[in-house]
């Protein structure tokens, strides 16, 4: 796969999809890996159906009494599954996500990560991520990426098109020389590359935006001196008037 490559031939990328990945700017491979996060977020502590905050993203550990049920709506298939506490209930619900049956176990224990909501006195959990809790104290560890986003797309699924760019598309050789990366404190740009969408902690993080940061830096230095080298000088064809021989050339010019 070539960085010029169109973003739909990235597995899962169809028709749809692909025009909302245009909104946001993003036509290949390589415009993927150049849309950069605009910010980054941290897991919170893991809670538990008691606990939770309200109008927050939770991570809440809960058993699941069975496997969720699907509800059809519509012809908008819902999968729905209902975890307690001692003192309170939420209601997790899964849109045109009729497979989660097949994810979530009666009997197992789940992390549950997304937004609770209140309504009518009742609190709910939409298109939660799924983990267990070992993979979510690992995750724990890491930042986690926020991109800008247009209706329609979401953030799990921009992440999960980055992961597949980066697995995919060939390394770019690195431009800069070794000499100047040291002297600079500069990271290799195809580490910079991947630390800047998935860093493995905040130091990552810093250290490829450093680089990228001088990147964008140079380039625009470099193309100021390219045009500043690419100017022409031009025979004025304009006459000029000296300071006062405006009046008099006005009368010269006038008819009688």
């Amino acid at each position: 796969m070539k960085p010029d490559s169109p973003i739909s031939s990235l597995k899962g990328i169809g028709p749809k999809t692909e025009e909302l990945f245009h909104l946001i700017g993003v036509y290949t491979v390589g415009d993927i890996l150049l849309y950069f996060p605009r910010d980054y977020e941290r897991y919170p502590q893991i809670c538990d159906p008691d606990t939770f905050v309200p109008e927050q993203k939770n991570a809440v550990f809960a058993r699941a009494p069975k496997s969720p049920s699907v509800h059809v709506h519509s012809h908008l298939k819902t999968a729905v599954l209902d975890v307690s506490g001692e003192n309170r209930t939420l209601r997790i619900l899964w849109f045109r996500a009729p497979y989660i049956r097949s994810v979530v176990k009666a009997g197992g224990f789940y992390v549950f990560y997304g937004k609770v909501t209140e309504k009518d006195s009742r609190y709910y959990m939409e298109q939660p991520e799924i983990l267990s809790r070992e993979s979510y104290e690992a995750a724990q560890k890491t930042l986690r990426p926020v991109y800008g986003l247009t209706k329609g797309l979401s953030n799990k699924l921009v992440i999960r098109t980055v992961e597949a760019a980066l697995a995919d598309i060939p390394l770019e050789m690195e431009y800069l020389p070794e000499d100047v990366r040291v002297r600079n404190s500069l990271c290799e740009y195809n580490y910079a590359l991947k630390n800047i969408h998935l860093p493995a902690d905040e130091a990552s993080c810093i250290t490829a935006r450093n680089r990228l940061v001088f990147d964008e830096f140079f380039f625009f230095i470099l193309c100021m001196q390219l045009t500043k080298d690419q100017s022409m000088v031009l025979k004025n064809e304009f006459t000029m008037i000296q300071p006062g021989m405006q009046g008099r050339m006005t009368r010269i010019l006038s008819p009688p």
